[in-house]
């Protein structure tokens, strides 16, 4: 699979790989003729705006590279200060007959424009003048160029909403993490990783594809019934959120990523509402007051008597106490999986200890304000180290936490998986009750929670991309969405079985 990695983590292995005898130099060259490598400089009319560290440093070697070639282009220095290391190929750009021109001699009007401004180090605010270079970069009609990664784009974060806009990175030896979340998605263009021969060392957040998620979709066999595939449960629902159609698709994304049974489970009061949508489900009356779901012992050990996996929380409302004595209880006896949402997350919040003790498996999937409310941190610092909060959650509490955003990001504490195929149209009502569903039915089946999670959200993605086909990103529907689970499962069987 593939991975992206942190900075720090990228800054280590620099610096051992340095160590180990492969001197800085020789890997500016080898970047910058991976750029080099990844553009068609001929007959182009090329800028190259330069730093003062190691990414400047790329810039320059790739100037050599171009003088060299006699192709047509200026580098403009965007301070005079220089790394030792970037100071080599200055100079030797200089024996060559080139020197860098002040950035304010610029009018970015060329062909292609190389964007070596900030590397990964860059974790600030840009001031003004940096900005109004920003800004000029995106407003030009160059093709752009940034390498390793966009400058002002924070490369652990993805924020950065106002850095530069590329049309092509070239990631130097490794993805990081902000080419993939958050404004990364937006702002980096094409992304090609360019090995240069450093070796990784530390850990790495493992890139969700199809071929991880197939794992999870091996041939069934013949002699097998309906209870061979696990039954899920979906509690939910409430007076305020009625929600039947949503819970319906619900238990029909259960269904369709392959368990066998799937039971939906509702105030009693609001039953009859969903007969009317339930099609391939059974319904379950349960205890309420109010419209809301209660605790009733007897009710829930009936309801998950012959279970493997409960999915808790979609619209039950903010009845929290009574929320919350359903779950505990479900934490406490039920030793299948249970996946915890929407309001059964808020209901936890300030009672995060009970997810310490449980008898199963538990997933939960926030977003980053439901993440905030769990962390008692504030929105603004999970999604300034999404990757971190979610990881430290999930060992705390000995979860998997599935943290939803522009990519999501899936970990145990231990492994972190990003699944970074989500697109727009998912932004909609009732995508989270359909990813509720999908990983809901993929633990009844015995998946692992991790990889249940993280086959869920890429099951998802890669229906919503065939639905935008038809509908487009503002008109796709969660309810589309569902439509096309079959044919993305039927697609990751296909890969399955080529490999038997």
């Amino acid at each position: 699979m593939n991975f992206c990695v942190s900075s720090s983590v990228m800054k280590e292995s620099d610096r051992l790989t340095i160590e180990g005898g492969i001197s800085g130099d020789i890997l500016m060259q080898r970047a910058a003729q991976a750029v080099y490598d990844s553009v068609d400089w001929v007959g182009k009319k090329t800028y190259i705006l330069c730093g003062k560290g190691n990414n400047g440093g790329d810039g320059y070697a790739l100037a050599c590279i171009l003088a060299e070639k006699s192709l047509d282009f200026c580098v403009f220095a965007v301070v005079e200060n220089r790394s030792s290391t970037s100071k080599i190929f200055v100079d030797k750009l200089y024996n060559l007959g080139v020197s860098a021109r002040d950035i304010s001699q610029c009018d970015y009007d060329c062909d292609i424009l190389v964007d070596c401004i900030f590397g990964v180090g860059f974790d600030r605010q840009a001031d003004s003048a940096t900005q109004e270079i920003f800004d000029l970069i995106n407003a030009s009609r160059s093709f752009v160029v940034s390498v390793d990664i966009p400058s002002g784009l924070n490369s652990d974060s993805g924020l950065g909403k106002d850095c530069v806009r590329a049309d092509l990175t070239v990631a130097i030896q490794s993805l990081k993490r902000g080419h993939l979340l958050s404004y990364g998605k937006d702002k980096c263009g094409k992304i090609v990783a360019a090995d240069i021969g450093i070796e990784i060392v530390g850990a790495r957040e493992y890139i969700v594809d199809e071929n991880f998620c197939a794992e999870c979709f091996v041939a069934r066999l013949n002699n097998t019934n309906k209870g061979s595939y696990g039954k899920s449960v979906i509690i939910g629902g409430s007076g305020q959120y009625i929600g039947a159609v949503k819970l319906a698709q619900a238990g029909e994304a259960a269904l369709r990523s392959g368990c066998g049974l799937n039971c939906v489970a509702v105030p009693s009061e609001l039953a009859d509402s969903l007969r009317n949508c339930v099609v391939d489900s059974t319904i379950f009356p349960m205890a309420s007051r109010d419209e809301h779901i209660i605790f009733d012992k007897p009710a829930l050990d009936k309801l998950v008597q012959t279970a493997t996996a409960v999915s808790v929380g979609m619209g039950m409302g903010e009845s929290f106490d009574d929320n919350r004595a359903v779950i505990k209880y479900l934490l406490d006896s039920f030793d299948g999986s249970i996946l915890i949402d929407a309001d059964g997350l808020n209901s936890l919040q300030g009672y995060e200890y009970l997810l310490d003790d449980k008898v199963g498996r538990v997933v939960i999937t926030p977003h980053p304000k439901e993440m905030s409310r769990l962390c008692g941190l504030s929105v603004s610092e999970v999604l300034n180290d999404p990757v971190g909060v979610a990881e430290t959650f999930a060992k705390e509490h000995n979860v998997v936490v599935l943290l939803k955003g522009t990519s999501t990001v899936v970990t145990d504490g231990k492994q972190t998986y990003i699944m970074c195929d989500g697109v727009p149209a998912q932004a909609k009502g009732g995508a989270g009750d359909v990813l509720s569903g999908v990983i809901v039915g993929l633990l009844a089946r015995g998946v692992e929670a991790i990889k249940a999670a993280a086959t869920g959200a890429f099951i998802c993605a890669d229906s919503a991309k065939k639905a935008c086909k038809k509908y487009g990103e503002y008109g796709t529907l969660a309810s589309d969405c569902v439509r096309e689970i079959g044919e993305v499962v039927r697609d990751l069987e296909s890969i399955a079985r080529e490999r038997e």
